[in-house]
């Protein structure tokens, strides 16, 4: 439909927007990334040294590239608020799911033999339509950071941990723009595919879209609340596996975990497992 297209461009400009947007707020009173590009190249001064007497022949752009201009900031800067933004993209695809079932319904039913087979057609669909289009949104804002960052390395250590104890710190090093392909492909695509698939099968359930977008909006952000009563982090293996099992929005953090991939990837583990309840209930509890 095109419609649809015009709502996949549109999570993918919204996506893109919002990391340009969370860039220059990580920046706080100052000039993030692309605004500071913007500023030093109209107004020339992108080649000109800063002071002579005090920075040598150190050059606006030269501390630019050594600041806000630097991939890893950008990408970091860029991408904090997803942290608690991305929830807001699996309502999208509650939405249209819903849409879909309210008003395409008897049409569509009318043309399927498999009722069961259909739904959960439609489900993965609109998970991986508005999945794919916040994913896509992050690769443009990875491009545009390629084309207008310094990404050589100037940390002396990896600013993320996740997927290293398998890839190795040399493949952090050697292939950033892949990892950060990599480690975007998780919390861009895998986890609203996820939590789009939670809301929808809230959905199946319920038939009631501000419950399912209650529960689910509930359900990410209500069991962090549960840390504040935990062992902290780090305190032992155990404190450390609870805190991520029972924050379903650590694995978009920008943290650089001391953990196992295994155990940072736990937030998942859950949502997928009530999903799975909730869809095998709807398929053998069906009722026309």
């Amino acid at each position: 439909m095109k419609s649809n297209k015009y709502i996949f461009f549109a999570i993918m400009l919204v996506t893109f927007l919002l990391m340009i947007f969370g860039n220059e707020l990580s920046s706080f009173l100052g000039y993030g990334t692309v605004f500071t590009l913007i500023r030093l190249l109209i107004s020339g001064k992108f080649n000109r040294v800063i002071d002579e007497s005090v920075y040598g022949e150190m050059t606006f752009g030269d501390a630019y590239y050594n600041g806000v201009g630097e991939f890893e900031t950008y990408i970091l800067d860029g991408t904090r608020m997803f942290q608690i933004v991305i929830i807001a993209f699996a309502i999208v695809a509650i939405l249209m799911f819903f849409t879909n079932q309210k008003y395409l319904r008897k049409f569509e039913y009318s043309r399927e033999c498999n009722i069961r087979k259909f739904e959960l057609r439609k489900l993965l669909k609109y998970a991986t339509f508005v999945s794919a289009a916040v994913y896509l949104g992050y690769v443009l804002y990875l491009v545009l950071g390629v084309a207008i960052t310094n990404i050589e390395p100037i940390h002396p250590s990896p600013l993320k941990t996740i997927f290293l104890d398998y890839l190795g710190e040399s493949f952090y090093w050697n292939h950033r723009i892949l990892y950060y392909l990599i480690e975007g492909f998780l919390r861009f695509f895998i986890v609203p595919f996820i939590y789009s698939i939670l809301g929808c099968a809230l959905i199946l359930i319920s038939n009631k879209v501000s419950y399912s977008i209650t529960v689910l909006v509930v359900f990410y952000f209500g069991l962090s609340v549960f840390n504040f009563v935990l062992p902290p982090m780090g305190v032992s293996y155990m404190a450390s596996t609870l805190y991520f099992l029972l924050s379903p929005s650590a694995v978009m953090s920008n943290s650089a975990y001391i953990a196992p991939t295994i155990v940072m990837l736990l937030p998942l583990c859950l949502p997928i497992i009530i999903s799975s309840i909730l869809v095998l209930y709807r398929i053998f509890n069906y009722e026309v």
